[in-house]
C-alpha cells in the first residue's frame, strides 16, 4: 500500500511507525476544520484530548468504539488521517474513499 494513489490526490502510505496514513493535499488550512466536522459526522467519530490549531499544523484525535484516528493538517503534507492502531486501518481506507469522492467540491459547498 506504500505510495498507492487513489483518485483526486488521495494517497495511502505508511509512516515511519508503520501506521496507515491517508493524505490529501487538496485541502488547505482554511478547509481543515470543516473537513474534520464532515468526516467525524460521516463516520461517527468523537473528538478526544486537546486540539492543536497553529499556523502551520492542526491536529485532533478521534475515537469510534476501539478505533483511534488522528485527523491532521500541516503545510508540508496537507490533510492526513492517521490510524493509531491496526484495527483502525479499515476506517482509514473508508475515509480515503470518502475524500476521493468528495474532494472535487470545496468543504463549504458540500
Amino acid at each position: 500500500m506504500n505510495g498507492e494513489t487513489m483518485p483526486r490526490d488521495v494517497k495511502l502510505w505508511r509512516d515511519s511507525s508503520d501506521r496507515l496514513v491517508c493524505s490529501c493535499d487538496g485541502i488547505d488550512a482554511a478547509g481543515y476544520s470543516e473537513t474534520c466536522r464532515e468526516i467525524s459526522s460521516e463516520f461517527g467519530l468523537k473528538p478526544v484530548g486537546e486540539s492543536i490549531d497553529g499556523i502551520d499544523v492542526s491536529y485532533q484525535g478521534y475515537v469510534r468504539g476501539r478505533a483511534q484516528v488522528d485527523l491532521e493538517w500541516d503545510i508540508w503534507m496537507g490533510f492526513m488521517a492517521v490510524a493509531k492502531t491496526v484495527d483502525t486501518e479499515p476506517l482509514i481506507l473508508a475515509i480515503a474513499e470518502w475524500l476521493s469522492r468528495n474532494l472535487a467540491e470545496p468543504p463549504n459547498s458540500r
